[in-house]
């Protein structure tokens, strides 16, 4: 189940530049060996009944680098059965969310599915017309499919067995498929810098800095070229006495990240001799804690993950820099190679969504369960998922043509399902407060409710005009709408739902078309506090909303500020843009705030000069100075949006 800790990761994976991903290769066919994957595993393959395979590596065919797998199948009767066997058990696959590959047929139309099975021997299985309901295209198709599109309540992620393609049970056919680079891919996470460009600053836009104490020495380089994309080089002398170190760190600070978001840094790293020793540390404005890593074995590439509670003092909140140094057991020399220095979030708990209409998939959800429609009287709906042309967004997005005639008891409904049918599965949502969604209008003013039912039958509403008051507009609009919302007009149990559904409005009458897309639970309208220790400038601080919607109509229109001081400070606050321009500034550091007793300081979302801010993220930044000049900051991420 996905949680989300905080929304703002979901707004920072926005900022697509820094987001990537974590790779494991299976296979990508290049050796033209079909017994052996990747990771020196054999293949295999099975047949049931009068069903036949035969597979074979092809390196003229290929999509990331020569080499791609070939299957030639049949299954004459609904009883027959093939399948292809990739063995990878022997890791730990916690770390990834996702299956990758690329696929194509000979003649196209062909169908398959993939399944995964665990040490235990549980499997469960996707068909590919889940993604493509036509089978696949006779050109290269990239399909990754979440992990929590398979029944993963009961398979172990940690301890995967198999990867098998293999015939839907029930179907039969034959045919010619293409299969290359399968892999496994993992979570998101935010780049710190991947040293693809030679300058002075991380990717987040810290500096880079060097120092050494005593005789020690360090150059610090970029390497930059074509295959690497870009290492960082360490070359250091620090002799052979105690005091005599070397430290090299990356600035992780004033970028407006909440790095409470994150509980892991990562990074790639190996040394040019094979016997280097080094540690790797975090540190804020008064902490620096390091960890030694062991000593290198070899030349190879390793990858280095570290929890943040191994830096246990450390406030992550205030993340200043991620520095690296020598192990203060070791007074040698030698080189060191570092790539990909990240933050990670283990177990990627951001938002749920439940669809976002990728994959022109219109018969089920990201989740795993059904889509439905229904209609009632004289009502009529149509429905589909759009892959293309004025109105796709970001691959495909819901389109429902409805006409709901007179008033009830004539209606309209389009749901997709939260539960397996028998309810035997559902997904927890007790971690999320609201559920928003995209939609646009063809002709504008369309009018529908949205509603939740709950596993025991219980339901409730509400009227999409409550939110966009003059109905559906022509162009997007991202509409949110609290669960406490829904519990006010009668549902139990909001985080354990069966059905959410967007229906007729009984009230008004009529006739349209609706555009949706990327329909999520999630936390937007979430506070951030923080609360420190007698020692630091602020006491507490508390923001009242992440999101806000300062449109007027009564529901989260202003964003409040409230903390408490433990001496009396100048306090500064102010609103900056994206790009880091100031936006409104809300208290200038004039006056001398008391100590001990609650400030408030409120913002409605207009600029300097009074004018509404547009749709977006924002960032604040808080800076408290008391008489003696000890300085303290906060800053968060504010969306907007309208």
């Amino acid at each position: 189940m996905r949680r989300m800790v905080i929304y703002l990761i979901g707004c920072l994976l926005s900022m697509n530049l820094y987001a990537t991903q974590v790779e494991f290769l299976i296979d990508n066919f290049n050796d033209a060996d079909k017994l052996i994957n990747n990771i020196m595993l054999p293949n295999d393959s099975f047949t049931v009944g009068n069903g036949t395979i035969n597979f074979i590596v092809e390196t003229s065919i290929f999509i990331e680098s020569p080499g791609a797998l070939r299957i030639d199948f049949s299954s004459p009767g609904v009883t027959d059965r093939w399948g292809y066997i990739t063995t990878i058990e022997g890791y730990d696959y916690s770390l990834y969310d996702r299956i990758s590959f690329w696929v194509r047929g000979a003649s196209g139309g062909e169908i398959f599915q993939i399944t995964l099975k665990d040490k235990q021997g549980m499997v469960s299985s996707v068909p590919l017309y889940w993604v493509y309901p036509q089978g696949i295209s006779t050109s290269f198709k990239h399909i990754q499919i979440d992990f929590e599109d398979f029944n993963f309540k009961k398979i172990d992620r940690q301890n995967l067995s198999q990867i098998i393609i293999e015939s839907v049970p029930g179907k039969t056919g034959n045919g010619t498929i293409y299969i290359d680079a399968l892999k496994l891919a993992g979570v998101d996470k935010l780049i710190v810098d991947d040293f693809d460009i030679r300058n002075e600053r991380n990717l987040i836009g810290g500096l880079w800095e060097k120092e050494v104490q005593g005789a020690a020495s360090l150059t610090a380089t970029i390497n930059y070229d074509i295959a690497s994309n870009g290492i960082l080089k360490l070359e250091y002398n620090n002799m052979s006495s105690l005091g005599k170190v070397w430290e090299y760190k990356t600035g992780v600070y004033g970028t407006g990240i909440n790095f409470n978001n994150y509980d892991q840094v990562e990074l790639q790293y190996r040394g040019k001799a094979g016997n280097e020793k080094f540690a790797i540390g975090l540190g804020d404005n008064f902490n620096n804690i390091f960890v030694i890593t062991q000593t290198l074995s070899d030349t190879n590439w390793h990858n280095l993950i570290e929890p943040f509670s191994n830096f246990s003092t450390v406030d992550i909140s205030q993340l200043k820099k991620i520095f690296f140094c020598n192990n203060t057991n070791s007074y040698s020399q030698g080189t060191l190679f570092f790539d990909n220095i990240s933050v990670t979030n283990s177990t990627n708990k951001t938002s749920l969504i439940i669809d976002h209409f990728e994959g022109c998939n219109k018969y089920r959800n990201k989740l795993g369960y059904q889509h439905d429609a229904r209609k009632k009287g004289t009502s009529t709906i149509y429905w589909d998922v759009v892959s293309n042309g004025t109105f796709s967004r970001d691959g495909g997005v819901l389109k429902i043509d409805f006409q709901n005639m007179n008033l009830y008891p004539n209606w309209w409904a389009w749901w997709t399902a939260l539960a397996s049918e028998d309810l035997s599965r559902y997904e927890d949502l007790t971690e999320y407060n609201d559920i928003s969604f995209w939609v646009k209008g063809k002709n504008g003013g369309e009018r529908f409710i949205v509603k939740v039912v709950g596993l025991q039958g219980d339901e409730s509403w509400v009227y999409v005009n409550s939110y966009l008051p003059h109905g559906v507009a022509t162009n997007w609009q991202k509409v949110t709408i609290p669960l406490q919302d829904f519990s006010a007009t009668g549902i139990q149990a909001t985080y354990h739902l069966k059905n959410l559904t967007f229906g007729a409005d009984d009230l008004i009458p009529g006739e349209g078309t609706v555009y949706i897309d990327q329909i999520q639970f999630s936390k937007e309208f979430m506070s951030f506090s923080r609360e420190s220790g007698s020692g630091s400038v602020i006491k507490w601080f508390y923001q009242s909303n992440i999101s806000f919607s300062p449109n007027g109509d009564g529901k989260t229109d202003t964003i409040t500020f409230e903390y408490v001081l433990n001496n009396p400070a100048r306090v500064y606050l102010a609103i900056y843009d994206i790009s880091g321009n100031i936006v409104r500034v809300l208290s200038e550091k004039k006056e001398l705030k008391t100590e001990d007793i609650l400030h408030t300081i409120t913002w409605d979302g207009n600029n300097n000069a009074q004018s509404l801010v547009p749709g977006g993220l924002y960032i604040f930044q808080f800076l408290a100075v008391d008489n003696s000049g000890k300085e303290e900051k906060i800053h968060n991420l504010i969306e907007v949006f309208k």
